[in-house]
Formats: structure tokens, sequence, C-alpha cells
């Protein structure tokens, strides 16, 4: 429980030290799908994880002033695949407890101005309740702020929380991931692989529409002088 407490509470001190900006335009991938979602303030991608993931280390590398809440045990975020700036922020939650902590802690923070990035949401939620607990926070979250989820799929290829959460969320898109032949399985972003995003919930374009996703990689992915995760994680106090 420390462990999760103590980044986010580091995160949390940062955060209130930057200045206020109006929220400003998603950068995506594709100009068309940024002015399909521009004025929405509950945003969904979701598909296959690992495919998911690649495009959350580019959102989180192609925006400012953002802020993450990323459950997960252990792994996952590269710090070699993002572009550090002071206004991109991570806080980890380790279990569903410290997760609601984490938007509890959002909740009672006067910035509104920021991205709220929430990735894989639905991990330790293991009861309809708790699925519940999770989306009625987002919902209320995103009566403030904009807010962004990264979510897994189901079997069934529809986004994990169930039906409240699919109702609530105001723009659902699938992201898929088409290898080319001859490359390299697991490329991800910015190699040899090309990302399509096609829209399932929005109310006012029709479903099924698709976009081509157009992700730039980090120009420093792998270097080893690449500052650590810890930079995000722990950020000094000015």
């Amino acid at each position: 429980m420390d462990r999760a407490v103590e980044p986010m509470s580091g995160w949390w001190v940062a955060a209130s030290q930057q200045p206020h900006h109006h929220t400003a335009k998603l950068r995506l991938g594709s100009a068309p799908l940024e002015e399909a979602l521009q004025g929405f303030s509950f945003i969904e991608f979701y598909g296959e994880w690992s495919t998911v993931l690649d495009y959350l280390h580019y959102t989180l590398s192609a925006n400012t002033n953002t802020r993450l809440i990323y459950v997960q045990l252990f792994g996952g975020i590269n710090p070699y695949t993002l572009t550090h700036t002071d206004t991109n922020l991570i806080v980890r939650c380790f279990d569903h407890n410290t997760l609601l902590e984490a938007f509890n802690r959002v909740n009672q923070d006067s910035q509104t101005e920021y991205t709220l990035l929430v990735a894989n949401p639905y991990l330790h939620a293991e009861t309809p309740r708790q699925q519940t607990e999770i989306t009625a926070h987002l919902r209320s979250l995103a009566q403030k702020r904009r807010v962004v989820t990264f979510n897994q799929e189901t079997k069934t290829h529809t986004p994990k929380g169930g039906y409240f959460h699919a109702s609530s969320v105001h723009i659902l898109i699938h992201l898929e991931t088409q290898r080319r032949r001859g490359g390299k399985v697991g490329v991800g972003v910015g190699g040899r692989d090309t990302v399509y995003a096609t829209l399932t919930k929005h109310p006012a374009q029709p479903n099924n529409k698709h976009y081509t996703l157009h992700l730039d990689k980090n120009p420093q992915y792998n270097n080893p002088k690449t500052p650590t995760l810890l930079n995000w994680l722990q950020p000094t106090q000015a």
C-alpha cells in the first residue's frame, strides 16, 4: 500500500505547481480523428492490450499537460519510448483501492485544464460492483476535465467495464494493428505496423468510421541516456 501512496503524493504536489492552461487539442496521430473528438470530455481507446499500450506511449509523447493514472502491478510503461516533459506526470496504482484513492485525489485537485489519462482501469475490478465504482468515478471526473481511458477488450471485442461503462463513455474507439508481411511481429508504434482506429460509438459520427494513425516513435527510443521512469513517477519539487 505504501508503495502506491508515496509516488501518488509526490505526483500531486508537482501537479499543483503547473500553470493553468485551457484544455489543448489532443494530438492523436490523425487530424480527422482529432477533429471528431474535439469538445468531448469522456473518450476511450480500447483493443488488444499490446496495441493500446503502444498508443498510450504515443499519446504521452505527443501531448503536454497530461496526467496518467496507470493500473498495473509491474512493467508496462517503457520510459525509452517517451519524450519527457515536466507536464506529463504518472502515478501507478497497484490494486482497486489505490485506484479509487487516486480518483479521489483528482477530484480534490482544483486544477482542471489538464487531460487525465487512465490506463487499464478495470484490471483489478473483479466484481460488477467494482466496475460500477470505477465507472462512477470516471463519469464524475469527466464533468470537470477531459478524461481519456485506455482499456482492454473482452473476448467478444467489447471494452472491459460492462454495459454501464460503455454507455457512460461519450466516444469509443477500437484500435487494431495490421502488421506488414515480412515485418517483425511486435514492432509496435513507429515501426512497420500500421494502427487503425475505428469509431464504435460517437453521438455525431457514423459507427465503423475508420482512421489511419500516423505515429512517430520517439527518436530517443532505446537511448540509454534517456531519463528513467522515476523522472515521471517522482518529479522533483521546485
